[in-house]
């Protein structure tokens, strides 16, 4: 009898671990320009392309947001969306140990430590994808995005970038590579997008 119990006990610790991850719900901000994700605590820009065309814009086909890594940070430090400044790139390494998870990878990573990879957890946990954006603009497929997060083993030259095409991490030079730039704005200061034009939502 033990055996079959043990046999039957598994399976449902198994299944009751997997239906009990937390999806983020993403909650509209400053009239749509911006969604907060009540997982991660964090807000993100909702046009995932918003650096197109601007003078941080400098890759190889101009016009289309791509940018170098240097470029990517100084425009997120730059920006300033309907009255609200203090945006950053997300991270890959929230904690700073220096460990990237992929999530989107096999076996996939447990949520608790996917929250320290924020885009990770996006394209994962909360499924927004190039395919499938949810309510963000632009989300891009045909290339990476750069994260906030240099290179664990070569920091001076590398940083770690995104893919919502495919998911998990990469890594790439930081002058010479141009990716997207997505923004994301802190939880401490989150209350600040929690206003509209007309007042409080």
């Amino acid at each position: 009898m033990k055996r079959i119990f043990l046999s039957w006990l598994v399976p449902a610790f198994i299944l009751l671990s997997v239906s009990s991850v937390a999806h983020a719900a993403l909650y509209s901000r400053l009239n749509g320009l911006a969604y907060y994700d009540d997982v991660l605590d964090i807000t993100w820009l909702a046009d995932a392309n918003a650096a197109v065309g601007t003078a941080y814009d400098n890759g190889f086909s101009p016009g289309d947001g791509r940018m170098s890594w240097p470029n990517a940070i100084d425009w997120a430090a730059a920006l300033t969306v309907d009255g609200v400044s203090g945006w950053r790139l997300p991270s890959m390494n929230l904690d700073g140990d220096l460990q990237v998870y992929d999530c989107s990878g096999a076996p996939q990573e447990s949520e608790a430590n996917c929250m320290d990879n924020e885009y990770d957890h996006l394209y994962t946990y909360t499924g927004i994808t190039a395919g499938s954006p949810g309510p963000f603009a632009n989300v891009m497929g045909d290339s990476r995005y750069w994260s906030g997060s240099e290179r664990p083993s070569n920091p001076t030259n590398d940083a770690k970038s995104f893919s919502f095409a495919s998911g998990g991490p990469g890594d790439a030079n930081k002058e010479l590579v141009y990716y997207y730039a997505w923004a994301v704005h802190d939880p401490h200061e989150s209350r600040l997008l929690v206003r509209t034009r007309g007042g409080t939502c």
